[in-house]
């Protein structure tokens, strides 16, 4: 009888679920009473009835939800069933309650019940899946008091304590409270390991190297570094213990409490023991095994590293010695072991700038490291952190030996494939050297004829390996790909001192390395950053989608592309030119949904695999899954790419719903940022910016650049022109720290910062006068000067854009002294411009029609004046046509084509540009008109987009 009144209930309940999900209230409103009045009288029924009066649109049937909501909290005995407990938090939710105010019902259930595990985990869960540690700590501490012989609630808690305590917002209170609650339960899980455990068996005891590493993360979080240590050190617990299994996290683990606790003599110690027993020549005597349990792991850069830091804070003599004498003991076997090899340049890199001695040791280790290595691609990258720190006699000297060693790599006669590579890949190290050196100073000391002079070594090197690597997969680089790079950064050196043709020039050279290694990914970030920097929206798309950026690559990568692409390039690709491609490569609006869903589908998959970890006991991993998504959740570049996303909808008038309001909710004061500028080559030298930074489209865009853009989406709220913020304030604590010279916004966007601001001011005043009636005079001159200043800033925009017309050298790209191109500045400004007046549009709209329906007599002088200013507005934006229509002509002129050959490959007369011969001779004539009509006309189609921007 039960079974078959359950079932009729469930049906009554998809009846009413039925209604809610199409949203008809009423329906759903007159089943709920229909089932009361006939006397059923189930907790399930009343919250349900409740939420549905909270759903209403009209104000009388949401207080009536409010009444009957207080009044079932207010309930003796509580509510125990577990799905009116769950309807009930939605609709506590729903009205914006707190979250203690919402653990209070599942508290008085628990108190009720303490046995039903059920509706515990569900409460833990809950919190759990939502990151509300707070809840998942009250949760997580009544699962493991009730249900004391649970391993797993154990545990739950010992992680919910610990997230609870390290909420960024957490105050001092809540992390003393519940980082001492996580430690006291670890330290308990510590203690009670008995010296014959049993793995299988160990109730609530660390049983694994992952629970051990998790202690040390309590332990580090709360400065027990002493009881870290001793844990380590136990038989029963240490890192040699049956539990840890030598685990050599756990060896990390230790380096790190040794140098958080600043214990140096002690690290130093035990570095230098796991060193020495790791030494071939130990493991070579097969008479006696090494006392170390780790053998040749030992050898591992991360003692070195600790070895050396250890040292460095010591500062004593016989320190000293007995580190130079474990370095030394180790060159001997440079080649077995290159670990040994770095370690002796990291240790005579140190305090060497006035020691001779040292000086002449650091020479002596670069020079071998690169005899030994200049054959393979780390070599560079090993002795670049060091070699900076030779005197400059001692840098031309390596220079001399860097060159000679890779001549002596040349191979004579018939020499094989792989000798011919080892020769190339030498010669490309010595290259480096060269350019990191010399060439990438800006001391002057390399003469521009120097420069031509590396550049075309590089050219003829990289033509000489062109037919070496032919039976390499498609995915490989070809061995001489870096002689082509190291080109093209030269290039850019030239260009930063005013030579725009070395940049066409540097794209070209990309263009050509990527037709024979499709896959290079360093030339195609490069070739991704020089054509938006030149304005080429549709080229760096094409060339952005070969990348294959996916899931969390977007927070690291995609900045590169999306970067102000709304205000470069906000427009589909012409479909004359989108290269017969997918719509990612030819939409902006649509490659940045992609990235955003990848981004978004990758936190889906992430809090999946965070809830099997949990359920696996994985508890260390789990601690560094939940850190993962925190960094996703609050990734700045995800928030930059929903404002881009959003800008170019208010451009190309897009009407796509999709406006990614619940990611943009997500935001918070702990924004981090997680662009990786890494991913770019770079031979700089160390004192010389990273080789990207010149070809940035403007400042990188920061916390106060996102600050200033929620203040937009905040205006257009205003204005009815946008989803509202879920937290308003948000956008001030975003802009705390604000500096207002470097907040990485451009000068157009300040500009149009301060006129939102002023905007949004204006409908504030009117807001006022519709909920309070007749206005003070103060906020009536106000208004005057907002609609004053409003007039002055359009009558401003229409004169520079004239000037411009006028002179378009202030903002073009000009590649040549006959030759103006649209590069990203000009397009940019441009945008922004037409974004400015389009927000005027707006206030304008939403301010008239306020006044005309809310008939505010005090403010009906400015609707008059609203008319004119409105076709002021439409004028300057007619006045930034023209400019554009100007500059497009003098594109689409006869022999714009020929200039950009010209300019790249030089003239044939010409014979005294050394790399203008070499380009032509490695290019073409008719390859290069080819790639300068792609060139020309995504210039074309990026100034069509300008003129596509609707203002009625």
């Amino acid at each position: 009888m039960v079974l078959v009144e359950n079932k009729v209930n469930d049906r009554r309940d998809r009846q009413i679920q039925e209604a809610i999900d199409v949203r008809n209230w009423k329906q759903a409103l007159s089943l709920c009473e229909k089932r009361l009045k006939k006397g059923e009288k189930s907790d399930h029924l009343s919250v349900l009835k409740a939420r549905v009066l909270l759903s209403f649109p009209d104000s009388p049937r949401q207080r009536q939800g409010r009444d009957d909501i207080n009044a079932l909290l207010q309930r003796d005995p509580p509510i125990t069933d577990v799905q009116a407990i769950v309807i009930l938090e939605e609709c506590l939710r729903q009205i914006e309650a707190t979250d203690a105010e919402i653990g209070v019902i599942w508290e008085r259930a628990v108190r009720l019940r303490p046995q039903d595990e059920e509706l515990q985990t569900l409460w833990f869960s809950k919190n759990f899946e939502q990151r509300r540690w707070k809840g998942a700590q009250q949760a997580s501490m009544s699962l493991q008091k009730n249900f004391p012989k649970a391993r797993q609630y154990f545990f739950w808690a010992i992680v919910a304590n610990y997230m609870a305590a390290n909420i960024p917002t957490a105050s001092d209170m809540d992390r003393r409270l519940f980082g001492g609650l996580a430690y006291k339960l670890v330290s308990k899980a510590a203690s009670d390991v008995p010296a014959d455990i049993d793995l299988k068996n160990t109730g609530r005891t660390l049983r694994s190297a992952e629970d051990v590493m998790l202690l040390l993360e309590v332990c580090k979080s709360q400065g027990k570094y002493q009881e870290a240590l001793a844990v380590l050190d136990d038989p029963r617990t240490g890192i040699g213990s049956k539990i840890a299994g030598n685990s050599w996290d756990l060896v990390r683990g230790k380096l790190e409490i040794l140098e958080a606790s600043e214990l140096w003599q002690e690290e130093w110690n035990y570095c230098l023991g796991l060193l020495q027993d790791a030494r071939p020549a130990n493991l070579q005597n097969t008479n006696r095994l090494p006392s170390s349990i780790f053998g040749a792991i030992g050898d591992d850069w991360r003692i070195w590293t600790g070895l050396f830091m250890a040292a460095g804070k010591l500062r004593t003599q016989e320190n000293y010695r007995a580190t130079e004498d474990i370095v030394r003991s180790y060159s001997s076997q440079a080649k077995v072991s290159r670990n040994a090899g770095l370690a002796m340049l990291r240790f005579y890199s140190q305090e060497c700038a006035t020691n001779a001695e040292k000086q002449d040791r650091l020479f002596e280790s670069c020079e071998n490291h690169f005899r030994d290595y200049s054959a393979k691609y780390v070599c560079f990258r090993d002795l670049e952190p060091y070699v900076g720190h030779l005197d400059s006699s001692r840098k031309a000297r390596f220079l001399i030996t860097t060159n000679a060693c890779a001549k002596s790599a040349s191979p004579k006669g018939d020499a094989s494939e792989g000798a011919q590579v080892s020769w190339i890949t030498s010669e490309i190290n010595a290259l480096k050297m060269d350019y990191h050196l010399v060439v990438s100073h800006d001391d002057n000391a390399y003469s521009r004829q120097l420069i031509d002079a590396f550049i075309t070594s590089c050219l003829r090197l990289y033509k000489l390996s062109s037919p070496l690597g032919a039976k390499l997969p498609a995915s490989e680089r070809q061995p001489g790909d870096d002689a082509c790079i190291l080109a093209v950064m030269a290039l850019i050196r030239l260009f930063k001192s005013g030579e725009n043709t070395a940049l066409l020039r540097g794209a070209l050279l990309l263009e050509l390395l990527l037709s024979r290694s499709k896959h290079n990914y360093d030339a195609l970030l490069m070739l991704v950053r020089i054509y938006i920097y030149m304005g080429a929206g549709s080229l760096a798309m094409k060339h952005y989608a070969q990348l294959k950026v996916k899931n969390s690559q977007n927070a690291t990568i995609s900045w590169i592309l999306y970067t102000r692409l709304s205000t470069i390039h906000p427009f589909p690709v012409d479909p004359h030119i989108s290269f017969g491609q997918d719509k990612a490569l030819c939409d902006p609006a649509y490659g940045l949904k992609v990235a955003l869903e990848w981004q978004k589908g990758s936190e889906v998959q992430t809090s999946r695999g965070i809830n099997q970890i949990l359920h696996n006991g994985h508890y260390k991993t789990l601690v560094e899954a939940l850190s993962f998504l925190d960094r996703s959740q609050q990734d700045l570049q995800k928030f930059i790419n929903i404002i881009e996303s959003r800008r170019i909808g208010r451009f190309t008038g897009s009407t796509s719903k999709e406006d990614y309001q619940d990611l943009l909710d997500q935001i918070s004061p702990s924004v981090m940022d997680n662009r990786d500028e890494a991913v770019f080559p770079n031979c700089e030298a160390h004192d010389q910016p990273r080789f990207e930074e010149p070809l940035r489209c403007g400042p990188k865009p920061s916390r106060c650049w996102l600050r200033y853009q929620l203040q937009i989406c905040r205006f257009l709220a205003l204005v009815n022109k946008g989803p509202p913020l879920k937290e308003d304030h948000l956008a001030d604590e975003l802009g705390m720290d604000c500096d207002t010279t470097f907040n990485g916004c451009t000068v157009e966007e300040n500009i149009l910062s301060v006129l939102v601001e002023r905007l949004q001011q204006g409908v504030f005043i009117i807001q006022v006068r519709e909920t309070k009636g007749a206005l003070p005079e103060q906020l009536l001159d106000y208004f005057r000067t907002v609609i004053n200043e409003v007039d002055r800033w359009v009558c401003y925009m229409v004169e520079r854009v004239e000037t411009s017309l006028q002179d378009t050298t202030e903002l073009a790209f000009a590649l040549t002294a006959r030759l103006e191109t649209p590069g990203w500045r000009y397009l940019h400004s441009m945008f922004v411009d037409l974004e400015s007046l389009q927000m005027i549009r707006f206030f304008l709209e939403d301010s008239v029609t306020r006044i005309r329906d809310s008939n505010m007599t005090d403010l009906k002088p400015y609707v008059k004046d609203a008319a004119p200013l409105k076709t002021k507005v439409l004028e300057a934006a007619a006045s930034i046509r023209l400019a554009v229509t100007k500059l497009q002509k003098q594109l689409r002129g006869g022999g714009v084509v020929s200039e950009l050959v010209e300019a790249s490959i030089g003239h044939p007369e010409n014979k005294k540009d050394s790399v203008a011969l070499e380009l032509r001779d490695l290019l073409g004539e008719s390859w290069v008109e080819i790639k300068g009509a792609d060139l020309l006309a995504s210039w074309e189609d990026a100034l069509d987009g300008v003129l596509r921007v609707k203002m009625t």
